[in-house]
């Protein structure tokens, strides 16, 4: 049960981050509403939340683990599967639009998130 309320926090905390930007694909976007609304559903029927509670908890879904695990808890095992599924997809696509950049002749100079650094010369990695 831990490993699908881990998973699940870790995408609605992605998609917070990503799938609101300007720069998220649709694919993301769409992803990360669709899981937002599925969990939204699943509290709402589990805890009886209301709509200003879950938009609270899940626009900062690690300060509600707990929350949001008491409604996994009380969810049916397929319902369980069905979003951890959805929560996979949405961590593999966030992962997926990461961008990597190497960086050559350029000592100091790092770009991006885990940016490397080995001279002047930019590529995409």
């Amino acid at each position: 049960m831990l490993e699908i309320v881990n998973v699940v926090v870790a995408a609605l905390a992605a998609g917070a981050a990503v799938g609101v930007t300007d720069t998220a694909s649709t694919a993301v976007k769409e992803t990360y509403q669709g899981l937002k609304l599925s969990m939204g559903k699943l509290m709402r029927r589990r805890l009886g939340a209301d709509d200003a509670e879950l938009e609270k908890q899940l626009a900062d879904p690690r300060s509600h683990q707990d929350v949001l695990a008491a409604a996994l808890e009380g969810a049916a095992e397929d319902e369980r599967e069905q979003l951890k599924a959805a929560a996979e997809r949405l961590l593999g696509l966030v992962g997926a639009t990461e961008q990597r950049w190497v960086v050559r002749d350029s000592p100091g100079s790092v770009f991006g998130p885990q940016g490397t650094v080995t001279n002047n010369n930019f590529y995409r990695g």
